[in-house]
């Protein structure tokens, strides 16, 4: 029952290295997916500023990425990390006693309806709706008064009405609070940018149909087969939740904002120089992955580059942005002196060899290195963990308010 809030990027990496699809997702704009062959053209050499043209000696093999160990970052850029202002649809709300009672509804009912749970339980067909409730409901969905595909339910379904555990898009679920059970109310909406292509952005109407309210009885003997008699009282399992829904709720707004944190840096970051052998590494594998793909489309670098749009003069831009990047996550580890020290990464290690082996696996630390070093680079995961702290560094520090 007790749910580990672990380091979400780390463990979503190592399921996706499971699978040769999402490797291409996880190395970005870059899409490097395989080793560049030996004879890819060459890129800037170690001991130059200038693109070489003769030989492919100087072009760092593949996985050699070069580690920021060792290097004042605060020599080479400077950013302003703190106070970063990100917007929200939603906050997550204060865990009140209304919002466990809610949330313990909705896991109940999800175990009830996917699971055989039993749980008695008292369904009525009046009142008014209350925000937290479980409400039996059926809706349309209409853009400029037609019905549009998918809006439409074919069942009647069971939804939380709170717009955070819901599953709908924002305000759908809180437009029905006050609404009398057995009447339909029209509910305006606006689908979030990034749904489907078809709805993004887009102003509809739903009207919603609510028939039922349904209430569970949670005893004390629903809460210990609920889990698996970690504990046997109702009061013993809140006082453990209320903590458990405060992680959870920070987790999911630090997921959601993770990204928008990340880029904000570029604009904080004012960059003083860029260490070589860093912009060496990306510039060069920029140059290796274009020529790759020159090569399989049977065409000469030139006219491949020319047909992208790409110059050398973009390929340079692009290894400074992925430089400055960098610099700015360790930037931010170094003004704070929170970088992963070998007894944290190693105790990392340990975790994921505990979590994935519980999983049916059977992985040792060198193992799950080595996947790391297999599908990205050297040094990848602690990489991972680095950002991941630096996030939570910026997460603790920015201004996130609600979208008015």
């Amino acid at each position: 029952m007790k749910k580990k809030l672990i380091c979400l990027t780390a463990l979503l990496i190592l399921s996706c290295m499971m699978l040769s699809s999402c490797i291409t997702q996880m190395f970005g704009d870059m899409g490097i997916t395989q080793p560049p062959e030996t004879t890819h053209r060459p890129g800037i050499g170690a001991d130059s500023t200038t693109p070489e043209t003769d030989s492919a000696s100087n072009t760092p093999a593949y996985g050699s990425k070069p580690s920021y160990a060792g290097i004042k970052l605060s020599d080479h850029i400077k950013v302003d990390y703190k106070n970063i202002k990100v917007e929200v649809d939603a906050l997550p709300p204060e865990v009140t006693d209304q919002v466990m009672n809610g949330e313990l509804t909705a896991l109940i009912d999800y175990y009830v309806t996917n699971y055989g749970f039993k749980c008695d339980s008292e369904t009525v067909k009046e009142g008014t709706v209350a925000e937290w409730d479980l409400v039996e409901i059926s809706f349309v969905g209409k853009i400029d008064g037609v019905a549009f595909e998918g809006g439409t339910s074919n069942t009647n379904a069971w939804m939380i009405v709170n717009d955070n555990a819901s599953g709908y898009i924002p305000g759908f679920a809180s437009g029905v609070i006050g609404a009398k059970v057995g009447e339909m109310v029209e509910v305006p909406v606006t689908f979030p940018t990034n749904y489907n292509e078809t709805l993004a952005g887009k102003d509809a109407i739903f009207e919603i149909t609510v028939y039922s309210k349904k209430t569970y009885t949670v005893t004390d003997a629903v809460v210990s087969e609920l889990t698996g008699g970690d504990y046997k009282t109702v009061a013993d399992f809140m006082a453990y939740y209320k903590d458990y829904l405060t992680d959870l709720y920070e987790s999911n707004l630090l997921d959601q904002v993770s990204d928008a944190l990340v880029a904000a840096l570029s604009e904080k970051s004012t960059v003083y120089s860029y260490p070589n052998e860093q912009f060496l590494y990306y510039y060069n594998s920029n140059v290796a992955y274009m020529t790759s793909q020159a090569e399989k489309l049977g065409m000469s670098y030139e006219d491949y580059m020319t047909s992208v749009g790409e110059s050398d003069e973009i390929l340079r831009e692009k290894a400074q942005n992925a430089v400055r990047d960098d610099m700015a996550i360790y930037y931010v580890l170094e003004a704070e002196g929170k970088t992963y020290t070998d007894e944290d990464y190693q105790k990392a290690l340990e975790y994921y060899v505990n979590y994935y082996n519980s999983q049916g696996y059977n992985y040792d630390k060198a193992s799950i290195e080595q996947l790391f070093e297999y599908y990205y680079y050297p040094g990848y995961l602690r990489y991972q963990l680095n950002l991941e702290k630096a996030i939570q560094i910026l997460f603790e520090n920015a201004e996130i308010v609600e979208k008015k």
